[in-house]
């Protein structure tokens, strides 16, 4: 739970600087971060993602958006999105295109 903290610039930046480190077919990110459905979003998700604005001005993203965020980053794609059922956090799995 960092990257939800970070403008998305800075968090292409971030997910830039580890894919220089990763090896196509072995490494993987794992992102554990609040992943907000894109529809029937429950209360607690949706009231992390106001609290966030207005405390820190940083926001919990949608599937949709966490998608877009990694694959803006050139190299990037997510694998998978995993969690358990009625959890609001999830793994986000990225992996290095060959």
């Amino acid at each position: 739970m960092v990257l939800h903290d970070w403008p998305d610039e800075q968090c292409r930046q971030i997910l830039s600087n580890l894919r220089s480190a990763m090896k196509p077919g072995y490494s993987r990110i794992l992102l554990n971060e609040i992943v907000i459905p894109e529809t029937n979003a429950g209360w607690f998700e949706t009231s992390v993602d106001v609290l966030m604005m207005a405390v820190h001005g940083a926001r919990e993203g949608r599937e949709g958006e966490w998608r877009a965020l990694v694959e803006g980053v050139e190299g990037l794609r997510v694998r998978g999105i995993w969690g358990v059922e009625e959890a609001v956090e999830k793994v986000v799995e990225v992996e290095l295109v060959e």
